[in-house]
């Protein structure tokens, strides 16, 4: 067999058919393998990467639960109490807090120009969350995308978004002004706020979304509009249970934010998908050129005893000799683009408020480089034995 395989196909990388594109068949489907492997695995890579990013942000940002009552707009402390002894024995790791929230209004001082001293007052309209500080210092969902890792939130603290500072030009101890209003007098109030600490997610909760003490707008006659908690187990099961009717646990929908992102995978992978099957039928080019250019060769050992399998083996093995190749070179290009768009960010995306980031994050999963390098292998089999199976019989004829 070995002999065979000098016989026929030494130095086959060099040799020239009479129409003299054997060799450049060789190598173009070596360079387009490879090309159609680097693009199917950074398309993976580039996708995953994004959503994985976005959807951390948005994780960071929406709670994992709420717990809201029923019949009520809100919780009153012994019925708090009675919740909190639930969810201190629920066997996953959670944090949680009782919330208010609000609409408001943001007012912010700001001068005319740097050179002026006249001022003018720039309002834009907020959600607010009043939570415990807990909530915030101990969750490090949002916590890694703080500004300040250390920070007191005191009963005067606010902390917004990096759009929010951007639009009302502030920044942390900058002072800002907010007017909300009252659902049980019908008024409307004010509290001066010093900015504690900026967060920046990159999304669009970045503009709208602040965050102050509980204790800042919950009165006499309100004690929080509800519960609400993240799990600090990447596999949480949503498995809390309150037995009192009157209480409502609603989870975040994570899987259809999925749904919608993955959404957009389709197309783009189905043009990878596409260019993987035209490279591979490049290789089938191959194939045949080298029987047509072989033909004598393999006449003259198919006469002298080897078997029809033998030959259909020298076959699939120059194939995957050149698969193996593109594999391997593939491989190294995706790890290094991979590599160096992690760690010097060479795509960046145009807008950020548009695509949610400022660069476009690539993921590495090893699997990766095992399903998508079996799958070429498969299908080479697959092509050079057809391919093989339909032009030998012309040949020895």
């Amino acid at each position: 067999m070995d002999n065979a395989f000098y016989f026929i196909f030494s130095r086959f990388k060099k040799i020239k058919s009479k129409k003299g594109f054997l060799s450049f068949n060789f190598y173009l489907s070596v360079f387009l393998i490879t090309f159609s492997l680097v693009a199917i695995i950074l398309t993976d890579s580039f996708t995953q990467g994004y959503k994985n990013s976005i959807f951390s942000k948005l994780d960071s940002v929406n709670p994992d639960f709420k717990i809201i009552n029923r019949y009520q707009s809100n919780i009153d402390s012994l019925d708090f109490m009675y919740i909190h002894s639930k969810l201190f024995f629920v066997e996953e790791k959670i944090i949680f807090s009782p919330y208010i929230e609000k609409m408001g209004i943001l007012i912010s001082k700001n001068k005319v120009s740097s050179s002026s001293k006249e001022t003018y007052k720039q309002r834009e309209g907020i959600y607010v969350f009043g939570i415990q500080e807990s909530f915030l210092s101990d969750n490090f969902l949002i916590n890694k995308y703080f500004q300040n890792k250390d920070f007191i939130f005191s009963d005067n603290s606010i902390i917004i978004g990096k759009h929010l500072s951007q639009k009302i030009n502030k920044t942390i101890n900058d002072e800002i002004d907010l007017l909300f209003f009252d659902d049980i007098s019908g008024n409307f109030f004010a509290k001066r706020f010093i900015i504690q600490n900026i967060y920046n997610t990159q999304t669009q909760n970045d503009e709208f979304l602040v965050y102050v003490p509980i204790s800042t707008l919950r009165d006499d006659n309100l004690y929080c509009h509800g519960i609400i908690g993240d799990f600090l187990d990447s596999s949480k099961d949503n498995s809390i249970k309150i037995n009192y009717q009157n209480y409502i646990i609603e989870y975040w929908d994570s899987h259809n934010i999925l749904n919608f992102l993955n959404s957009f995978d389709i197309p783009i992978k189905l043009l990878m998908w596409i260019l993987m099957f035209l490279s591979v039928y490049s290789l089938s080019s191959l194939i045949f050129n080298i029987l047509i250019e072989k033909r004598e060769d393999l006449k003259i050992l198919y006469l002298m005893g080897y078997a029809k399998k033998n030959l259909r083996y020298i076959a699939v093995s120059i194939a995957l000799y050149v698969s193996f190749i593109s594999i391997f070179i593939g491989s190294l290009l995706s790890l290094l683009a991979i590599y160096i768009q992690n760690n010097f960010k060479i795509i960046n995306l145009p807008s950020e408020k548009i695509f949610q980031l400022s660069f476009l994050p690539a993921h590495f999963d090893i699997f990766y480089f095992i399903k998508y390098p079996l799958f070429l292998i498969l299908f080479t089999i697959f092509i050079s034995l057809y391919v093989f199976n339909k032009n030998f019989k012309v040949y020895l004829r």
